[in-house]
């Protein structure tokens, strides 16, 4: 590259694809079976099998801070973290291991490695004690819910703020206020 400012390296490398369409449309189509074979043999090593796994994790909305531990962990399960049964590799099944996390958590959502069959009958409630703010996708609203001993709290709000607002101060009048005592 003939610039080391990113900004002008940007405009060049642009410029380059317009002025070279053909022969750039020649040499993909000319290695298109090359980076087949390449990707292929690829997601066949350690590091390609790490890539499709947090790809495909990233894609289902599993978000935490260090993928690589997140995957290092998973390949060192070997029983379920609810019913204690053994994972079985090969055949997609009931004890097929799975990534189970929080979907109404945007960030550092992820709860345990589970199995298939008890994936499935987890309940996608936040059971943590923790508060969630998110948007309801049905009526456009946000909405705020909180499960603390299996009792679930939820209201509907017209703007982030509002449910915001009555988030904080809810915590603290039913939250925390028994700690004052």
């Amino acid at each position: 590259m003939p610039h080391k400012d990113p900004i002008k390296r940007l405009i060049y490398q642009k410029e380059y694809r317009e002025k070279n369409k053909e022969k750039l449309a020649i040499y993909r189509k000319e290695n298109k079976e090359k980076k087949a074979i390449y990707k292929k043999e690829y997601y066949q090593t350690p590091r390609g099998k790490m890539k499709s796994h947090i790809d495909r994790w990233k894609k289902q909305g599993i978000h935490v801070e260090d993928m690589e531990i997140l995957y290092k962990w998973f390949l060192e399960a070997t029983h379920c973290e609810n019913c204690k049964k053994e994972f079985v590799d090969g055949k997609y099944n009931n004890l097929t291991k799975c990534v189970d996390h929080d979907h109404n958590v945007e960030f550092n959502n992820f709860r345990n490695i589970l199995c298939i069959s008890c994936n499935s009958n987890q309940n996608n409630l936040n059971t943590s004690g923790t508060a969630n703010i998110y948007t309801d996708k049905r009526y456009g609203n946000w909405f705020y819910s909180r499960t603390i001993d299996k009792i679930r709290h939820q209201k509907y709000f017209k703007t982030k703020q509002e449910a915001i607002a009555y988030k904080k101060a809810y915590e603290f009048t039913h939250i925390y206020s028994h700690q004052l005592d």
